[in-house]
């Protein structure tokens, strides 16, 4: 049976004066069922709140749009802020090539909370035309990139060098690539931004 590689939008399952919610479902994105990874994003509105609740699964969150300033947000405690929230922004980058792009990582190593959890995160920002080399991914390994903005050109090659996805991505699709195939991305003449998660801890 083929697996279906094609990006996908997510769909929304609640709205409400306070914001909505939308996911990818397993059951339309079957790679995601395969790797045991769920995604979906959170909308929340001015004023808005996300109750607390319990998850049975590690989660990563990615802030795509802080508050504009003026705007009263609650401090977390010292503590709490340096165990479980990070801002991969102001982390130096991995990789900086001018007039390229850059890479930056969160790993076990400087985030210890990813090493509990068995994952690791990075943000790579593309110039206009510029490529994001090919990465292979690993045994115990499935990336899932979010293009966060821009677009550009994505090429995952899988098992017997088979190019199994030529394909163009925009900003609020989801890609998974799962272990042993290859990805890259070109970036169109607009760049491209992408936040990536990989179930590894390196």
């Amino acid at each position: 049976m083929d697996m279906d590689f094609t990006p996908k939008f997510a769909k929304q399952l609640f709205e409400g004066e306070g914001g909505s919610y939308h996911s990818w479902s397993a059951t339309e994105f079957p790679l995601l069922a395969e790797a045991k990874i769920g995604a979906g994003f959170l909308v929340l509105r001015p004023g808005g709140f996300a109750l607390p609740h319990y998850a049975d699964s590690s989660k990563i969150g990615y802030v795509l749009q802080a508050p504009e300033e003026g705007q009263n947000m609650p401090v977390p405690q010292i503590n709490n802020a340096n165990k479980w929230v990070k801002n991969i922004v102001n982390f130096p980058a991995d990789i900086q090539v001018e007039r390229a792009g850059i890479a930056t990582s969160l790993t076990g190593t400087n985030f210890p909370f990813l090493e509990e959890a068995g994952l690791s995160c990075s943000l790579v920002k593309l110039e206009p035309n510029a490529v994001h080399s090919p990465q292979y991914t690993t045994v115990n390994m499935v990336q899932v990139f979010y293009v966060v903005k821009g677009s550009g050109k994505v090429q995952i090659v899988g098992l017997n060098s088979k190019l199994v996805l030529d394909t163009n991505v925009v900003a609020g699709q989801l890609l998974v690539v799962p272990r042993f195939f290859v990805a890259a991305i070109v970036a169109d003449g607009e760049g491209i931004e992408c936040f990536s998660i990989k179930t590894s801890t390196g």
